[in-house]
């Protein structure tokens, strides 16, 4: 109940500007957090600090941002993180990850709108 209580907050009480910048600054953390990061880390994590930020942001902002924060983190691992690293050059494994990538923010993505509206209908019912 606090978690959808949160969400409609997010969603109905602020305005779709105020929503659009706190997706935009979910992924501007996400990015900086995964730059600092990227000396510590082992090779293979490109895309570790996104999904957070693609969670977060369909979660609290609704679906649209979550989608524009998830195509902005793909892209962002593809040019930054993923080797030859400044270049969107496609290879076998770099396929593979950002398929893996792009398929797993759909979901969770996909996921998080089906039980805010199932929230939505029984808060309704409940009323």
């Amino acid at each position: 109940p606090m978690l959808h209580t949160l969400a409609e907050m997010a969603l109905r009480a602020r305005s779709p500007a105020f929503r659009w910048g706190l997706a935009a600054l979910a992924f501007v953390v996400a990015l900086t957090l995964r730059l600092w990061l990227d000396p510590l880390l082992p090779p293979g994590f490109p895309f570790l600090t996104f999904f957070p930020a693609v969670i977060v942001s369909a979660f609290l902002c609704g679906v649209r941002p979550g989608v524009a924060v998830a195509a902005s983190s793909f892209l962002a691992a593809w040019w930054f993180f993923i080797p030859p690293a400044g270049s969107l050059r496609v290879t076998g494994s770099s396929l593979l990850a950002l398929g893996f990538f792009a398929a797993i923010a759909a979901v969770d993505i996909l996921l998080i709108h089906v039980m805010t509206r199932a929230l939505s209908r029984v808060r309704e019912e409940r009323e």
